[in-house]
């Protein structure tokens, strides 16, 4: 008896459960969503893919765990292609840390093209930067040397940076954290200064309603005794 042959995964396929599209989709009865969204209801499988070829376009199953499962007519490729896509731009959107190390001996040239670095991190990528100077030998015991150096770098990136956490001495290693300036600066709101007029108006009434009262032609009667 021959031995069946098992069928591999599509290809581009790179873990986790296959979605299975056209002659994959085996199961006896599937309820069909067309590329517009509009409930086609339950069918064969062998007639769903007829309406999906005659449409020039795949069935692609989206719901295998519903009963029956649900299978959608669509462009596969442009579907996999914009999931593609958005993962893709949701990825570059994530802030990431990036760091950049220093030695105390670091020559002047070095270090420019290690601000630059820093700089299109912070202004362009928008992520976080973590300056690390390190110390060999005897430098540990100036390492207030080092701070300074490190002092000076960070000076250079406050345009577009700020401090997110300050210097700090860990083994033979001391690092800061700069993170980007944000991009508009929100101002605190202030309380509105009262207006003259109304103020002066205000104060015309309370003065109107004193004449009126001290100049009443008709007094109550209980004044009158």
């Amino acid at each position: 008896m021959a031995k069946r042959m098992e069928r591999g995964p599509r290809p581009g396929f790179t873990g986790g459960p296959a979605q299975r599209i056209n002659e994959m989709i085996r199961i006896a009865q599937v309820r069909v969503i067309s590329e517009e969204g509009e409930q086609l209801g339950v069918m064969s499988s062998q007639d769903a893919l007829a309406k999906a070829r005659a449409a020039g376009l795949d069935l692609v199953e989206v719901a295998s765990d519903a009963k029956p499962p649900v299978c959608r007519i669509m462009d596969y490729g442009k579907y996999k292609y914009e999931q593609k896509k958005r993962a893709s731009k949701q990825q570059s959107n994530k802030q990431q840390i990036k760091e950049l190390r220093l030695h105390t001996k670091t020559g002047a040239a070095d270090v420019q093209v290690k601000v630059n670095k820093a700089r299109e991190f912070l202004d362009k990528d928008k992520d976080k930067v973590i300056v690390s100077i390190v110390f060999r030998g005897r430098e540990m015991a100036h390492t207030d040397e080092g701070q300074r150096f490190l002092q000076s770098f960070i000076d250079q990136l406050l345009d577009v940076a700020r401090v997110e956490a300050p210097p700090k001495l860990i083994g033979k290693r001391m690092s800061c954290t700069l993170a980007p300036l944000s991009m508009t600066k929100s101002e605190p709101k202030k309380n509105p200064a009262p207006e003259k007029g109304k103020k002066n108006k205000t104060k015309a009434t309370d003065d109107s309603d004193k004449v009126d009262g001290a100049s009443d032609p008709n007094p109550s009667a209980e004044q009158a005794q």
